[in-house]
């Protein structure tokens, strides 16, 4: 996707879909960010939580169809 001019003239699908290409982008390009404690914590948490009861969550790529199909 290329835009050209405000992103705010584009549908929430198409912001979405930027908004994923560039931290796509980012993510490509930069190496691995340094965690805080508490951020990793945070994370061991969540995954901790996510072990206890697998189905509390979905993977991006159905929540974003799904944000796609109400919003674009």
């Amino acid at each position: 996707m290329h835009i050209v001019g405000d992103y705010r003239d584009l549908s929430v699908a198409e912001r979405i879909e930027l908004v994923t290409e560039i931290w796509e982008s980012i993510a490509d390009e930069e190496p691995a960010l340094e965690l805080s404690e508490d951020e990793h914590a945070e994370i061991q948490g969540r995954i901790a939580e996510y072990r206890a009861n697998p189905d509390i969550g979905m993977p991006w790529p159905q929540l974003r169809d799904e944000l796609l199909r109400r919003h674009g």
